[in-house]
Formats: C-alpha cells, structure tokens, sequence
C-alpha cells in the first residue's frame, strides 16, 4: 500500500478550491476575481507538478 502524501493532498485540495472559486466569481460576475482565482489555480497546479516530477527524478 503506498503511503498518504499529506502535502500533495492539501496542495491538491487547494487547486480544486481555487476553481471552485473562479465559479462563485463568475457566478457574483466579477471577472477580476475569477481571473485572480483561474490563474491561481494553474499556479498551484504547475507546483504541484514540478513537485511530483522532482520526486519520480529523485527515485531513478
């Protein structure tokens, strides 16, 4: 069974957030608040997954 990894859970959790987000602004029409959010979340995203090919790198 692979171990629970709490940080890229949480960093996950918060990309999902920042997009549920950009629909609660767009919902109140704020297009500055939901752009804010959009690009936030892909932010998060990339770390995320600079993170995880750092960590397959780091394995080979």
């Amino acid at each position: 069974m692979e171990t629970f990894e709490t940080k890229m859970f949480l960093l996950a959790l918060l990309v999902v957030t920042c997009f549920v987000l950009v629909g609660i602004a767009i919902g109140i029409g704020s297009v500055w608040l939901s752009l804010l959010f959009l690009f936030a979340g892909f932010f998060f995203m990339g770390v995320g997954l600079r993170i995880k090919r750092k960590q397959r790198k780091d394995q080979s």
